[in-house]
């Protein structure tokens, strides 16, 4: 199955802007990003910079690896419930094959994403 992230961020961006009730101006203004970037984001056009998924995270409680998670209907059905996938291991093992916007990682790459999510989750 291939995710396409950008789509993914922009589905839980949307529905957590929702969730508060916030235009996307309201919600632009909120966190000082122009409207037309978060347009870009919600509409799968654009993923928001590092940076910005954690402001992001931080304003709605939650954390960055939430913001990238595919929790939509249908990829809840294709995984069991108690399946856990492990991305940081995912992204240390060399035989897994990881692409972003059909550009396909190598292996530093790879590490350099992993560090991301670390510095992520130990911001967060």
């Amino acid at each position: 199955m291939v995710v396409d992230i950008k789509k993914t961020v922009a589905r839980n961006i949307r529905t957590l802007r929702h969730s508060r009730s916030l235009s996307s101006d309201e919600f632009a203004a909120a966190l000082g990003f122009s409207q037309s970037g978060v347009s870009d984001w919600e509409m799968g056009k654009k993923m928001p910079r590092p940076d910005s998924l954690q402001k992001i995270a931080g304003y709605f409680h939650v954390t960055v690896p939430e913001l990238l998670a595919d929790t939509s209907p249908a990829a809840r059905a294709k995984a069991p419930a108690d399946e856990i996938i492990d991305l940081g291991a995912l992204l240390i093992d060399p035989s897994v094959r990881v692409a972003y916007e059909g550009r396909i990682f190598g292996q530093k790459e790879k590490l350099m994403v992993r560090r991301l999510i670390e510095a992520a989750i130990t911001n967060a």
